[in-house]
């Protein structure tokens, strides 16, 4: 056995030992592409628990209780009507595209695509629309009327 044999083995020995080490990185690097930085990935995953139910039940649950039973007595509502007018209005549709835009926006901005993240949700439109589906369902008008007839009544200027 020559000098060049040993350098050969010692030098395959070397790319083996490199190989050995780089393998799993690139498999685990591969996975986390695949997984972890994908969205389809936290849609499936959220899916699949139904937590897109579970936030929209917890958004509509945190608005009902912001109305005292007693001032919605007043106006012969109950905690029950409001629910149903906000859960018209606060879909799992809109929890899910709501969720899923700012995932998104998070996934971008850690496969660096952007330079930040803005998360937001603006909660307005559905309240009002909700409120406009109570009242339209209460006094029989349509919800464009509801809507403006709320918007004159009531400021949301502190929802964002």
């Amino acid at each position: 056995m020559g000098l060049v044999d040993i350098l050969k083995g010692f030098v395959t020995g070397i790319l083996i030992l490199i190989l050995m080490a780089a393998l799993p990185v690139y498999i685990i690097s591969n996975s986390l592409q695949n997984t972890l930085l994908q969205q389809s990935f936290y849609e499936q995953q959220l899916q699949e628990t139904g937590l897109y139910i579970k936030l929209q039940g917890l958004i509509i649950d945190n608005i009902v209780s912001q109305f005292p039973e007693s001032e919605l007595s007043k106006y012969g509502i109950t905690k029950t009507d409001v629910k149903n007018a906000m859960s018209k209005a606060i879909t799992v549709d809109w929890v899910k595209n709501e969720t899923n835009k700012n995932i998104k926006q998070v996934l971008w901005y850690l496969n660096d695509q952007t330079k930040g993240v803005n998360i937001s949700i603006s909660l307005r439109p559905k309240i009002e629309e909700g409120g406009a589906i109570l009242i339209s369902e209460k006094i029989g008008v349509d919800k464009d009327t509801a809507l403006t007839l709320l918007k004159s009544t009531v400021s949301f200027d502190s929802i964002p």
